[in-house]
């Protein structure tokens, strides 16, 4: 019987009936939909013919087919699981809401002053002409060097 405490113990190793009311569920949704499936295979295994008979000088004989219709166990098996995971789902955020231990902290809030500086670029300084005289102009020479 240790995986039984094992399964519904915590990290503390103490039981939590967060853990229990899970199992429950499960068994219960298993054992529900055996039982609609036992059901329904009895009921099919019985089937016999209905005959009424009318009062008076006529009488009449109606026959009911006995065929399987699966529309039924579908949607019990259908709502026997939609109710299990709408269970499982509102456990599972019992058990987030009530866990124990340190919490993760929320994250300040971001603030942010935006400051802009203006940059300037100066340009070079100029360098000196030295050559103050008329621009030469040279003369392509034709021919071989």
């Amino acid at each position: 019987m240790s995986w039984l405490r094992e399964a519904i113990s915590d990290e503390n190793n103490q039981a939590d009936m967060a853990y229990i009311a899970i199992g429950s569920l499960t068994v219960a949704a298993i054992f529900s939909l055996v039982f609609i499936f036992a059901m329904s295979a009895v009921s099919y295994h019985k089937c016999q013919p209905i005959t009424t008979v009318a009062k008076g000088e006529q009488s009449t004989t109606s026959v009911i087919p006995c065929n399987f219709d699966p529309l039924p166990v579908g949607q019990s098996a259908g709502l026997i699981f939609g109710a299990f995971g709408a269970l499982i789902g509102a456990l599972a955020g019992y058990m987030a809401a009530t866990r124990k231990g340190p919490r993760p902290q929320p994250l300040p809030p971001v603030t942010s002053t935006v400051t802009t500086t203006e940059t300037t670029t100066q340009p070079l300084p100029a360098e000196a002409a030295t050559d103050v005289g008329p621009p030469t102009i040279q003369k392509a020479r034709k021919g071989k060097r």
